[in-house]
């Protein structure tokens, strides 16, 4: 069996192990509610056994069971208001209670729904299965006014937290926006916009993780230079991971790349060959290896727990020999001639020396990955919308879905209830309007609940 066989049967075995299995039990609902069923039968505690007339019955282990339930995405209630009318004056009376046409929960349906891929037109389909039908355009509008009232708000404030954050992981993917398009057919070639959808990836020195989408006609660089223009600490030392492109950091000055430390991602490089193991197997094998070993060193470090400045030491030690056999075996390849430099194998090496500062960069700095992983998986979240809505009709709206995209996703990488986030930032919309969503960050809402629990607990106890 050759190597290659034997590396795409291992590859093909690990990810078979990381899909899940069984089923999710009864723990695993703890935020469904639950309803006791009493035993029944005229039946209590402390009295004496129906079978055997000896003993007495008392609480055992209750048994555990769970029913599943199916509504649509929105669901509707009917209300009639009972109306009374003079005969003489003709003034009426009913009672004053009020009933909301839109409760958050509903709209945060839409908002989860639409953001996990679900176009509109498919969401009111289904709505008209449950005869609860809704319109495109309703939807679309609960949309904007959840984010002109609250949300546009957090959207600013995960911004500017991201802006004062010193580590940054960031790469583009294509968009389309109906409104750019038009546009651009007006423009000279070299005057067009092509659209991106840029991917942020972050952390606060609290350890909160935040990502931020945006699509619009501009790409990463630009994008990431906005962010920076917001930041008001110093941009020394930043530390930012990305792949090779020229649209990542273009719009950077060149003060600005001085002070920043930048990263480039190992993956895309290990790629390269990995592309070409059908062509160029020897040569590709060797080098796979000695990559595959710096990426062995790293799963160990991170097994072990190690800080950042001892996986840097471990890293140093032991992942810096495999790094210069690599460009040790490229300078020999090309020094003899045994690669000619415009082959694809001899492009692929020279990927690897025109880019050798960012790619051994964890050799020398601490604190970040080798690679940018971690924004390729946050991309998907985007990608999986854009496979069910091809494009944007506007600029505007594009900016509302990705910042509610930004939100949500921020919410599940912080361990947060996206449903339950969106509900309480609704209930609070005045609140977060006069703090401009400060104390309204996805983390908060955990620390808002375990009050709110305590609180219970506290009343409970009296």
């Amino acid at each position: 069996m050759s190597e290659v066989t034997v590396a795409k049967r291992d590859r093909h075995r690990n990810e078979k192990a990381k899909k899940p299995k069984g089923r999710y039990g009864y723990d695993d609902y703890s935020s469904s509610p639950t309803s006791k069923i009493e035993v029944g039968q005229g039946l209590s505690c402390g009295q004496m056994c129906p079978e055997c007339q000896k003993g007495k019955i008392y609480p055992a282990t209750s048994r555990k069971l769970l029913q599943f339930d199916g509504n649509p995405p929105v669901s509707a209630k009917r209300f009639e208001k009972e109306v009374l009318r003079c005969n003489t004056c003709l003034k009426e009376f009913s009672s004053n209670e009020r009933i909301d046409r839109w409760m958050p929960e509903a709209r945060s349906s839409i908002v989860i729904f639409k953001t996990m891929g679900m176009p509109f037109h498919r969401m009111a389909n289904i709505q008209v299965f449950f005869n609860v039908p809704l319109a495109e355009s309703t939807m679309w509008k609960q949309i904007k006014d959840m984010w002109d009232e609250s949300f546009k708000f957090i959207d600013e404030r995960l911004h500017k937290l991201a802006s004062e954050c010193d580590s940054f992981y960031m790469d583009d993917t294509r968009a389309t926006i109906l409104e750019v398009k038009e546009a651009n057919k007006k423009l000279l070639v070299s005057e067009r916009r092509s659209c991106n959808t840029t991917v942020i990836s972050t952390s606060t020195e609290e350890g909160h993780q935040i990502v931020l989408y945006i699509t619009s006609n501009k790409h990463c660089g630009e994008n990431f230079s906005e962010l920076l223009e917001i930041r008001e600490s110093p941009i020394d030392n930043i530390k930012v991971m990305a792949d090779a492109s020229s649209n990542n950091l273009s719009k950077l000055s060149s003060e600005q790349l001085e002070k920043i430390i930048i990263f480039k991602c190992n993956a895309h490089s290990r790629r390269k060959y990995h592309e070409l193991l059908n062509y160029e197997e020897a040569y590709c094998m060797w080098f796979l290896k000695e990559i595959g070993c710096i990426y062995v060193n790293d799963r160990f470090c991170k097994k072990q727990n190690y800080t950042e400045e001892e996986r840097l030491e471990y890293h140093q030690r032991c992942s810096k020999e495999h790094m210069d056999n690599i460009y040790a075996k490229i300078d020999e390849l090309f020094e003899e001639k045994l690669v000619e430099p415009n082959s694809a194998l001899g492009k692929a090496m020279k990927y690897w020396k025109n880019h050798k500062e960012g790619l051994t960069k964890f050799l020398y700095v601490a604190g970040m990955s080798l690679d940018n992983n971690m924004v390729e998986q946050l991309m998907k979240y985007f990608i999986m919308q854009r496979k069910s809505s091809y494009f944007y009709k506007t600029l505007a709206s594009a900016k509302i879905l990705s910042g509610f995209t930004s939100i949500i996703t921020t919410c599940r990488v912080n361990n947060v209830n996206a449903n339950e986030y969106l509900n309480w930032v609704q209930e609070n919309w005045l609140k977060v309007q006069a703090s401009q969503g400060s104390n309204y960050m996805p983390w908060d809402y955990n620390e808002y609940k375990k009050n709110l629990e305590a609180e219970n607990l506290a009343k409970l106890a009296a």
